[in-house]
């Protein structure tokens, strides 16, 4: 059976938010960020926004390719660039993954 790429945390409290962020370094993980917040302290637009910020940070895209991930997808030029388009709040509440 395949093994899902994401760890349940078990430090994450009810009413929490859970922001971790993992690189990976010659296919290991390195923890690079990982905090709780009260869930009434960030929306949940907010926290999909900083997810997808924490994300680009720590990206190597550049001015130009960082623009166009939040370009909408009507028109052509220039096109829009699709970056951590997906998230999930399973299993556990609180948590969104990209």
């Amino acid at each position: 059976m395949e093994q899902p790429d994401w760890k349940i945390c078990s430090e994450l409290k009810t009413g929490q938010r859970c922001f971790r962020l993992l690189e990976y370094d010659a296919h290991k993980p390195v923890e690079k960020l990982h905090e709780h917040d009260p869930l009434s302290r960030i929306k949940r637009d907010d926290a999909s926004i900083f997810l997808k910020t924490l994300l680009l940070h720590h990206s190597p895209l550049g001015d130009q390719e960082t623009l166009r991930t939040f370009l909408t997808a009507r028109g052509k030029e220039p096109s829009a660039l699709q970056f951590c388009s997906s998230e999930s709040e399973y299993p556990e509440p609180g948590v969104l993954r990209s």
